[in-house]
């Protein structure tokens, strides 16, 4: 998938998200990131890797999106969901910041974040354990059109 998915010399896709998302549809089972088996370790090591990268902004709009949206529609409950959540932990510090395929400017990012919480809010209640991986793929689908509009 790494060598298929191109959109001129960049990637279109994370390879190793769009191999994950199409399990979806290839296998019957679960899958998912581990990103549970030790979320402050993620969390911290997540910092580091994005405050290297400069991209605290992208995470920040897409966890404080998908927080509001928990609070708003679980309550209590919510919150605690987003504290616990290992998978999206992993996926706001290390996937979605992933800068080959992620937009190029700054008020790009903050969309891209933004559309992915949307995107995986959305889909948790058809498929929780692909909520985050067929979120990163839709909101890839818009990068683009991002990087051309903003």
């Amino acid at each position: 998938l790494k060598h298929i998915n191109k959109f001129g010399v960049k990637h279109l896709f994370n390879p190793a998200n769009l191999a994950l998302a199409s399990l979806v549809f290839l296998l019957p089972a679960s899958h998912g990131w581990a990103g549970g088996l030790s979320i402050p370790l993620v969390i911290i090591l997540g910092l580091m890797t994005i405050f290297v990268l400069g991209r605290l902004h992208l995470p920040a709009v897409f966890f404080g999106t998908y927080l509001v949206l928990l609070l708003v529609t679980q309550g209590a409950i919510g919150l605690e969901k987003f504290i616990s959540d290992g998978a999206m932990w992993f996926f706001g510090l290390f996937m979605l910041t992933e800068p080959v395929t992620s937009p190029i400017s700054r008020n790009g990012q903050l969309a891209f974040g933004f559309l992915a919480a949307l995107f995986a809010f959305a889909i948790m209640s058809g498929l929780p354990q692909f909520a985050f991986p067929l979120a990163l793929v839709a909101a890839d689908v818009l990068v683009p059109v991002i990087n051309k509009y903003l």
